[in-house]
């Protein structure tokens, strides 16, 4: 059953990796999901996915909004987002037949079209190529927010997106400003995501978003459980004095321990419903997606060094963490009567 399946891949893309000592909030995880999972009631990941089935038809656009980490320390961006957006443009392609549309800051172009390559997913521009099979659309997003209000007016009206997602894609707190997990403001550097999120619902696009620190677009779902559980949450460490939890809610929202787990468990998901096993991103495809990422000018958001990881996840875990998600879903998709039991 889906749920049960749900269930399951929600626990294992939460499980938390955080250092005992250090400015990283630890032990969070669990509490920032469940406080997503009391207002929703079920599974996030399968939630999310049954609610997206019934949005997209083969044909309809997507638009995934990602792209985090900034300069001085991580001047092409932070790795986390960008293959997870990746592997749910995959699923969305192979699943439900839709054209998605990827938007990061100019930054971060050359990480996200190797990403897309390394897994197995043509790139290009809205100008370039056309007739090009099985590919992703790249378009850059501006920083400053009046740029942003007109270009999520374009994209909304040229695209008409049956869903709009974002995926470790920086919100606003209440008094508008966009911050990083420990409270420095990253406003001045972001694109303003809340122009597209507030066009695409007063329009009735489905929402949808991904995060793990209380501060991505869709955590406004639990905007005052997050300024309680983050130690930063109600006072960040620039003048606007608010915190850093996200003023901005999604009509679907899933918490994981790293974004892009959350991104592969969404494509497991897919795969699980669909029956789509390429739906679904291999251990060895993540393994490319995240040197490819990395090679290409990314890094390692926690270190912000140029190590073929995540978050601060070494490279091994993360291929573990893909070898359970892939059995999970073959397991329970694979009929057994056990003679033994």
């Amino acid at each position: 059953m889906p749920t049960i399946v749900g269930e399951n891949i929600d626990r294992l893309a939460t499980v938390e990796m955080r250092p005992a000592v250090g400015n990283l909030p630890r032990g969070a995880m669990n509490q920032l999901y469940d406080a997503v999972r009391e207002k929703f009631g079920e599974p996030l990941v399968s939630r999310a996915v049954a609610a997206i089935a019934r949005r997209v038809s083969p044909g309809d656009n997507v638009v995934i909004l990602t792209g985090a980490g900034g300069p001085p320390h991580l001047p092409h961006s932070e790795v986390d987002g960008i293959p997870g957006a990746i592997a749910i443009a995959r699923a969305l392609h192979y699943g439900y037949g839709a054209s998605v549309t990827i938007l990061t800051e100019d930054r971060a172009e050359a990480p996200v079209r190797a990403t897309a390559r390394a897994a197995a997913m043509n790139i290009r521009r809205s100008e370039e190529n056309p007739e090009l099979a099985h590919c992703i659309v790249y378009e850059p997003s501006p920083i400053e927010r009046e740029d942003c209000a007109r270009h999520a007016e374009d994209i909304i009206n040229r695209l008409e997106p049956a869903v709009m997602i974002a995926i470790e894609k920086l919100s606003p707190n209440t008094a508008g400003v966009i911050h990083g997990i420990t409270g420095l403001s990253y406003d001045a550097v972001h694109t303003k995501a809340d122009e597209y999120f507030r066009r695409a619902a007063e329009r009735g696009i489905l929402t949808f978003g991904i995060g793990d620190g209380g501060n991505e677009i869709g955590f406004g779902v639990a905007n005052e459980a997050a300024k309680d559980i983050m130690p930063a949450g109600r006072s960040c460490l620039c003048e606007c004095g608010a915190g850093t939890a996200a003023a901005v809610s999604t009509d679907e929202f899933m918490v994981a321990a790293i974004s892009d787990w959350g991104g592969y468990a969404f494509g497991a998901m897919v795969a699980y419903a669909t029956g789509i096993r390429r739906a679904m991103l291999s251990p060895r495809d993540v393994e490319r997606m995240l040197t490819a990422c990395v090679d290409a000018g990314a890094m390692d958001g926690v270190r912000a060094t140029p190590e073929i990881g995540d978050d601060g996840v070494p490279l091994d875990a993360h291929l573990a963490y893909m070898c359970l998600l892939n059995t999970l879903v073959d397991i329970a998709a694979s009929p057994l009567d056990s003679p033994g039991h």
